[in-house]
């Protein structure tokens, strides 16, 4: 038998609902839930695209979860100088998510 990951986005995915806004103090919060109630992987946000989500992947780590943290982000047309990889990495999560946008050459 094969085992089942559990992979939480509830910190990003989630985040978007409209009227819902988060602190960093709800997402460390919810974080630790999440751990508690075993999910394996936590999704904490997108490091690039504002500062809290970067400090978010700072102070996490000083909680001592048994789940894993995985930053969220894409790529740009020259990832070789993309600022937002760049934020992926400087996260430090334990996992990255990284999706490609599509475009046609024409």
């Amino acid at each position: 038998m094969k085992d089942l990951v559990l992979y939480d986005t509830t910190l990003r995915d989630g985040a978007q609902t409209r009227g819902l806004s988060m602190s960093l103090e709800d997402k460390l919060s919810i974080s630790q839930r999440l751990s508690s109630f075993g999910m394996h992987y936590i999704e904490g946000g997108w490091p690039s695209s504002n500062p809290r989500d970067m400090e978010y992947f700072l102070k996490v780590k000083e909680l001592g979860l048994k789940a894993k943290t995985a930053s969220f982000g894409m790529t740009s047309r020259s990832p070789g100088k993309d600022p937002l990889i760049d934020g992926l990495l400087k996260a430090g999560a334990d996992a990255v998510t990284v999706f490609g946008k599509g475009w046609s050459c024409t």
